[in-house]
């Protein structure tokens, strides 16, 4: 009782110094968010230069007035119609600076559609219009101004952000030194691109707990963590080996049995956000042609660089070995996987760095075996370096200070 005392209180510490930080954090953040003059109306940190909140503004409202088909079905360019000149000279000076606007005669003529990859329709789940409805809310229904939108943006990014790093804390530094590690360089991160207007930082959350599930064998909250991600954003199929392996447990062990309410409810929402996820997700799959194909670990894109593509199979391939020789079977299946994802996507996006966290943060090593965390996060560290340099520099906190003084 002696031991487990201390474990119990051991933890409430962490849990402790975890929420005193993030709280701390998000106060910081916020200070700066509304304590600094905005350089550009899409109010990211670096000034309009590469981020598409604002663009997921407008398919939320296109979304909630019309219904899926304008957002799944049509090239967001053909939401709307172009606006007349005299139209586009009366638009506000915010608004003109947008890449496109079109004028949607529902809508009040000072508030148009915005949008970002005009020839393509949204390649986002259903989810994704929850985390951005608030904004688009008050947008719709009040006098704010487009760029104050998205500074109220980037504040509702940043509050779901520090959710996962209040998780990230508590997980990645349960069991070792490492994860200390991890904990910093996911803070940098996900503070980085929620900053820069990205929802990587939100969607996430679930994740970080998918694996506690599936090491301790209960497949309904393993695929409720997994699916919720998958409905925010499609790059949760980063872990689909999770999804299936609580897929396949899930059937095999009849876990609905004994049934109970609580159950009920947990499977009612793993079957609609698989059934609305899956549904947008193969009804856009012809769409990704439509994305340039810009991916230098792809062989068959124009950027192809055939050295990077070598170093990435080089690392996961000792990563994989080393986790074989510790018979960490689960790990090396993610290692192959992440890899075959990554060497296969039209785009690789920096942001989408932040993907790789669940896994790196994972304290749940099955059997306690060898130095499997170890081996996950510098192998993890090298795959961020070859394919996320810019997510793991931190050039961008003398930037976002200049914001403030500058």
């Amino acid at each position: 009782m002696t031991r487990l005392g201390a474990a119990i209180r051991n933890l409430a510490r962490i849990h402790r110094a975890a929420l005193v930080f993030t709280l701390a954090s998000l106060a910081v953040w916020t200070g700066w968010n509304y304590g600094r003059a905005l350089c550009h109306p899409i109010a990211d940190l670096a000034c309009g230069f590469y981020t598409d909140h604002y663009s997921i503004i407008g398919l939320t409202r296109a979304f909630v007035e019309f219904g899926p088909d304008a957002v799944y079905l049509q090239p967001r360019g053909e939401v709307g119609r172009p606006p007349s000149d005299g139209e586009q000279e009366a638009l506000p000076p915010d608004v003109q600076q947008a890449i496109e606007v079109r004028i949607v005669d529902e809508w009040p003529a000072d508030k148009p559609f915005i949008s970002t990859y005009a020839p393509i329709p949204a390649f986002y789940p259903p989810g994704i219009f929850l985390l951005y409805g608030p904004a688009a809310t008050v947008y719709s229904f009040s006098d704010i101004s487009f760029a104050e939108t998205n500074r109220l943006t980037i504040e509702l990014l940043l509050v779901y952000a520090h959710i996962t790093v209040f998780l990230l804390l508590i997980r990645a530094s349960a069991r070792s030194r490492i994860g200390l590690v991890v904990a910093a360089l996911g803070y940098a991160m996900v503070i980085h691109w929620t900053l820069n207007g990205f929802s990587e930082g939100a969607w996430i959350a679930p994740l970080l707990l998918t694996p506690r599930y599936l090491v301790r064998r209960q497949p309904i909250p393993t695929l409720l963590t997994f699916l919720l991600a998958v409905f925010v954003h499609f790059r949760a199929l980063f872990y689909l080996p999770w999804g299936a392996e609580g897929g396949v447990r899930l059937l095999a062990n009849r876990a609905w049995r004994p049934w109970s309410a609580g159950r009920g409810v947990a499977l009612a929402a793993i079957s609609v956000m698989g059934i609305a996820s899956a549904a947008a997700f193969f009804v856009l799959l012809g769409d990704m042609a439509g994305y340039s194909r810009t991916n230098p670990f792809h062989p068959g894109y124009e950027e192809f660089d055939l050295a990077k593509l070598v170093s990435l199979v080089l690392v996961a391939a000792a990563g994989s070995a080393l986790l074989l020789w510790q018979r960490a079977f689960r790990e090396v299946v993610m290692l192959v996987w992440i890899a075959l994802v990554i060497a296969t996507l039209p785009q690789i996006n920096p942001a989408g760095a932040i993907v790789l966290l669940p896994w790196l943060a994972n304290p749940e090593v099955e059997d306690g075996r060898g130095w499997v965390q170890e081996t996950r996060v510098i192998t993890g560290i090298f795959i961020l370096g070859i394919v996320f340099p810019e997510s793991i520099g931190v050039q961008w906190i003398p930037t976002a200070v200049s914001h403030l003084v500058g």
